[in-house]
């Protein structure tokens, strides 16, 4: 009897007698039904990847390490803290300020697009995160600290989603906009270099689903090995930068970087003449000229990088300048010096 056979045999046993339709004999090694669909087993680690992951674990654990050692840094509940004393708000207001430079100036450059998450925690799905350029240090690492899933998020779930592919993204691009700090104030870095940089970059989807899960398992332990280099290079620029007395007053607030007379400038036209031959050919801000004319007052600088660079910030261009101005400083005196 085949498959079809005992089919009908049961529905015609079943339309005789439908109160009581009994036993129907049939033995099981004579029914040739369809085959049945083949076993499959789970890919190796696909069961551990969705019961949470422990390298992905380390890894988000390497996350929310190295966005704490920067929000410790920042300190920016000092400004809302009724308890604070003025100096100590200033304090929090200035470092805030300077380290929001570092992420307008170099972290929004980075070539791995870094990502703002809203910051109310009250949004929990993907769909409330309105997510946007980078602005402010403190929301990055916000962003990079919400890994967990849906209700959950400051907690590591070992499941490498969304948030946690976002977290990575602004890990690299803190790393990338530390080297780029590090190198302009001349500082020698041990903790990590370029290369580490390099394959950080090769290890991190642009989507999480665009790298297998395997793969994931794979990369996640080598990722929370640069993730910790990455806060020992952020500990480096610390000592060296951030809270170096040369350079605390500025980042602080009390010697700002750059400031323009409002009025405009004290200069006659023969000594401004004068300093624009000094530095005539010399100063050029993403390969276009400028002139001390154009340096004279916000209205001159505002309206050369209209005309030369719109699209980008003037924090960048003067960070830029400022590196033009330094070189161009230190050849003069080189120069003088052997003469």
């Amino acid at each position: 009897m085949n498959y079809k056979q005992y089919l009908v045999e049961l529905i015609k046993k079943t339309a005789a007698d439908e109160d009581d339709p009994g036993e129907i004999p049939i033995n099981p090694s004579r029914i040739q039904g369809p085959p049945a669909p083949p076993r499959t087993r789970p890919a190796p680690g696909a069961a551990s990847f969705a019961q949470g992951n422990p390298q992905v674990k380390k890894m988000q654990q390497a996350l929310m390490d190295l966005s704490q050692a920067v929000v410790s840094q920042i300190n920016i509940k000092q400004l809302g803290d009724p308890n604070a004393q003025q100096q100590q708000q200033g304090e929090a207001a200035g470092r805030d300020s300077f380290n929001n430079f570092i992420t307008k100036s170099y972290l929004r450059n980075s070539d791995v697009p870094g990502v703002e998450f809203d910051p109310d925690h009250s949004k929990t799905q993907m769909n409330q995160k309105t997510p946007s350029t980078p602005t402010r240090m403190g929301v990055v690492m916000d962003t990079m600290s919400r890994i967990g899933g849906s209700k959950q998020e400051e907690v590591v779930d070992g499941r490498w989603g969304p948030r946690t592919n976002a977290g990575l993204h602004n890990a690299y691009a803190l790393a990338y906009s530390l080297m780029g700090l590090a190198n302009d104030f001349k500082l020698k870095i041990t903790s990590f270099d370029q290369e580490k940089l390099t394959k950080l970059k090769q290890l991190i989807p642009e989507h999480e689903n665009d790298m297998p899960v395997l793969s994931r398992i794979e990369a996640a332990p080598i990722i929370a090995e640069y993730l910790r280099g990455i806060q020992g290079m952020y500990n480096e620029i610390k000592q060296g930068v951030l809270e170096k007395p040369a350079y605390r007053a500025s980042i602080e607030g009390d010697q700002p970087f750059a400031t323009y007379e409002k009025a405009g400038s004290h200069l006659t036209p023969q000594q401004i003449e004068a300093i624009n031959t000094a530095f005539a050919n010399k100063l050029q801000v993403y390969n276009k000229p400028i002139s001390v004319t154009d340096l004279l007052n916000a209205d001159a600088f505002k309206a050369w990088i209209q005309k030369n660079v719109p699209q980008v910030p003037p924090e960048n261009v003067l960070a830029q300048l400022k590196r033009q101005v330094s070189t161009s400083m230190r050849d003069t005196k080189a120069l003088s010096e052997r003469e």
